[in-house]
């Protein structure tokens, strides 16, 4: 009860948190992630506990996932052309959409997954404020594992795809499995450790090695939705962003970007590249700003929203609320309760 009581006092509202002994007792039921190093008062063994993930998906359903994608057909272009570009050049490259909370970012990376499906593998990251990374939920994804799969089975599967992905390279393998939960850490000596994370740099030959292969994709595109601040997550899209693989790195912000689209953020050295990636010099970022729709566009998305609406008071609420795609979503939602 007491042990209880401190993970509420630990969780954000809304979540669950088990100890140590509830995962063991349900992990094969229930899809739990770590929720990085706490202290509990009175508990000083308990350095970790896990969070529940709720619902089959890792994403939350977009209620407007339907409506037609207007506009950002100028963005929705660059993407595609620097989709092109790392495929011709076979090394990766790094994007950053920026745009205030509502302008369509995300809806934005939807529809540029939706149209290149099926040529390369579309992984996302999403960062969450004042919690530490964890591998397993990238995991499941880059490895195509199913909710609540048995260990043995997802271990097996994920070390007959580490075989045929870095055959060179089995010291990866055991940090990899290790990452996921589905091996016990190893011990490094002093002479072993290096400034740059070993997870990361195994995590950055994976990545390099998944695009190109027979049967492969032809790119990786990794999405990075909001600003990722945990180190070692920085070090890991760092080592992608200089890896001879083509891969499409395209991170979201709401921050102004510095200087000329270049983010105030430090970059590994050259000689921090993994075994099987080729530390290449850092092109410029790309840098897409997302301006507010035109009315037109805005008139378009009300009229998909709410279809009775009177054109002229439609387009009168529409200049009072601005080219925001949430605003208006929000605006065609209040018309549909009032009408």
């Amino acid at each position: 009860v007491n042990l209880a009581s401190r993970l509420e006092q630990a969780a954000a509202p809304g979540e669950v948190w088990v100890g140590p002994e509830t995962y063991q007792a349900t992990r094969h039921q229930l899809l739990f992630e770590h929720t990085g190093s706490i202290e509990l008062r009175g508990f000083p063994n308990v350095r970790q506990a896990q969070k529940l993930v709720m619902g089959a998906g890792n994403r939350q359903t977009d209620p407007y996932a339907h409506l037609r994608f207007v506009g950002r057909t100028e963005e929705l272009s660059t993407l595609e052309q620097a989709l092109r570009s790392v495929v011709h050049r076979s090394s990766a490259h790094e994007m950053w959409l920026h745009g205030e909370a509502g302008s369509g970012k995300t809806r934005l990376l939807r529809e540029f997954d939706r149209r290149v499906s099926g040529r390369v593998t579309t992984l996302w990251l999403k960062a969450r404020p004042n919690e530490e990374f964890t591998w397993q939920p990238f995991g499941r994804q880059v490895f195509g594992l199913r909710l609540g799969e048995e260990e043995r089975t997802a271990q097996h599967h994920v070390q007959t795809m580490l075989d045929q992905l870095l055959p060179d390279h089995v010291r990866w393998h055991r940090l990899i499995l290790t990452s996921l939960d589905l091996a016990p850490p190893k011990s490094w000596t002093r002479l072993e450790r290096r400034t740059v994370d070993r997870t990361a740099l195994a995590w950055s030959d994976l990545m390099a090695a998944l695009p190109g292969r027979p049967g492969g994709p032809e790119a990786v595109v990794l999405m990075v939705e909001n600003e990722p601040r945990d180190p070692v997550l920085l070090e890991f899209l760092a080592l992608i962003a200089a890896s001879a693989s083509p891969i499409l790195i395209v991170r979201t912000t709401r921050s102004r970007l510095e200087g000329a689209g270049l983010p105030a953020e430090p970059r590994p050295a050259a000689s921090t590249a993994g075994a099987g990636a080729t530390a290449l010099a850092h092109e410029p970022v790309t840098a897409v700003e997302l301006p507010p729709l035109t009315p037109e566009q805005c008139l378009t998305i009300l009229q998909e929203l709410n279809r009775t609406s009177d054109p002229a008071t439609a387009e009168s609420l529409v200049r009072q609320v601005g080219g925001v795609p949430a605003h208006i979503l929000e605006l065609g939602r209040a018309l549909s309760i009032t009408q």
